[in-house]
């Protein structure tokens, strides 16, 4: 009997062990099942994949590069299409780190029509790899395709009174298949360069003499267009991409850059989660900082000494060049030696005292004055940098700013965004989504800060935030 006993008692740290184990896994599964009931995708048998019987005159494009330009480019299309009469054929978003970059009007469809993953489910078992010999298969799982309706509310540009069809098949069969138009009722608008054509809704066509090749008179282009049923153009990235003198045209695009607002249930939520854990919206800061590729590697220090100059005067009240601020706030250190951390081109490689003293988070508040100024605000930081809490180059933030976040300190955010999973072609979406949790979350905060030539800084500091603080009108 007492070997029993002892035997239970040894085992016993197991058995609880087992037990959570099975419990933690019964999570999983239920939190994934509830995922998966509360998220529902957008497929290719959605209402807005079926051509309306009304819709007889289309105009098509082809999509390229980054999320950023495509949704620019996506913009200037529902205004041309506005401006045209015409029902846009709307491609998938293509997201990822394996874009399709621009070329001539006719490679560019080519490697268009070659991109679809839903034909490329052999490569799932294939090498992926940059030198695969399956070419198509190269860099399958660095990008996927999804609906814009899993990004923004496409409802929003319908009531601009936009006719919209979705396009899932890649291939040029599809125009014909679909929507009944053969090479003879199509007019192709080809372009040799990038910035071959702009648009204007006044001005006689023209060439020469700016950026552009050829400038476009829309009124003009309409009636030259107007005997075909699909008018195809190729890039229309390029927010110069479009002259619109027009009050009303400008007003029409502010009203479709506005219905750019992200509008996923799913990352709503988990957004909602992060900042509410931060106290709420507009109680804490926010920082884009890029850092890990092409320029943006190659700027990294400066970028961030300059985005923690920026955030320090407009979002804390801080002038680092001000002895007076510094005594206001009751800093520890003096301005030199703070300007030399902040300024300099390194950082001294022994770990110094804290700069500031230690205090609890406060939430940002309104005053007779403006905006309570606190170091101790929290500050919430997206990044692309590797291992945030000890990158090098955020040093300076950590010893500077007690309340940091990373997206990275709430892991049950993370491990939810993991259970998405695409079903066009299997992809894991965290990667591909993460971006836009960040955005959200960066536009709800007090005050934004981004990385200067970032397209997506720029989509939260002009679309984003501004919507989100009710400074742009979106109906």
């Amino acid at each position: 009997m007492l070997a029993f006993v002892m035997t239970i008692v040894i085992a016993a740290p197991w058995i609880v062990n087992l037990l959570r184990h099975a419990r933690r896994s019964l999570d999983l599964a239920q939190r994934r099942e509830t995922i998966s009931q509360s998220f529902v995708w957008t497929t290719q048998f959605n209402s807005l994949s079926t051509v309306e019987p009304s819709a007889t005159r289309f105009l098509a494009y082809i999509p390229h590069s980054g999320f950023h330009n495509q949704r620019i480019e996506l913009e200037n299309a529902i205004v041309l299409a506005k401006l045209l009469n015409r029902t846009l054929v709307l491609p998938l978003a293509r997201l990822g780190s394996h874009p399709l970059t621009y070329k001539p009007f006719d490679e560019l469809l080519e490697n268009y029509g070659h991109s679809d993953k839903a034909r490329l489910s052999h490569c799932r078992h294939e090498d992926t790899s940059f030198n695969s010999t399956v070419k198509e298969c190269r860099k399958f799982e660095r990008y996927t395709h999804v609906s814009w309706q899993d990004i923004i509310d496409l409802q929003r540009v319908m009531g601009l009174g936009v006719g919209i069809v979705e396009r899932w098949d890649f291939t040029p069969r599809y125009l014909q298949d679909t929507l009944g138009v053969g090479d003879g009722d199509t007019f192709w608008l080809k372009d040799s360069s990038a910035y071959h054509f702009q648009f204007h809704d006044a001005l006689k066509g023209r060439k020469g003499g700016g950026k552009f090749h050829t400038y476009i008179s829309i009124p003009d282009f309409a009636v030259s267009s107007e005997r075909y049923r699909l008018v195809h153009l190729g890039t229309l990235f390029g927010t110069s991409r479009l002259s619109l003198t027009s009050r009303s045209n400008d007003q029409l695009l502010r009203k479709v850059r506005a219905a750019m607002r992200l509008a996923n249930a799913r990352l709503d939520s988990l957004a909602h989660t992060v900042t509410a854990r931060m106290g709420g919206t507009d109680t804490y800061h926010a920082i884009h900082f890029r850092s890990g590729d092409g320029i943006f590697a190659e700027r990294a220090r400066y970028t961030a000494q300059v985005i923690l100059a920026n955030v320090l005067r407009h979002a804390y009240g801080v002038d680092i060049f001000s002895r007076d601020a510094f005594k206001e706030l009751g800093l520890n250190t003096s301005v030199q030696a703070f300007q030399r951390i902040v300024l300099s081109g390194s950082l001294p490689l022994r770990r110094p005292k804290k700069i500031f003293p230690r205090r609890l988070c406060v939430r940002s508040g309104r005053t007779r004055e403006g905006w309570q100024v606190s170091l101790s605000t929290p500050l919430f930081i997206a990044t692309d940098a590797y291992n945030p809490r000890t990158h090098a180059l955020l040093e300076a933030y950590r010893r500077i700013f007690p309340c940091i976040a990373f997206l990275s300190d709430f892991p049950d955010v993370a491990e939810e965004l993991e259970e998405l999973v695409n079903p066009l072609d299997g992809s894991p979406m965290a990667r591909f989504f993460l971006p836009f949790l960040d955005a959200t979350i960066l536009s709800r905060a007090a005050s934004f800060v981004g990385t200067p030539e970032s397209t997506f800084s720029k989509y939260v500091k002009e679309v984003l935030w501004p919507l989100e603080h009710n400074l742009i009108v979106d109906t």
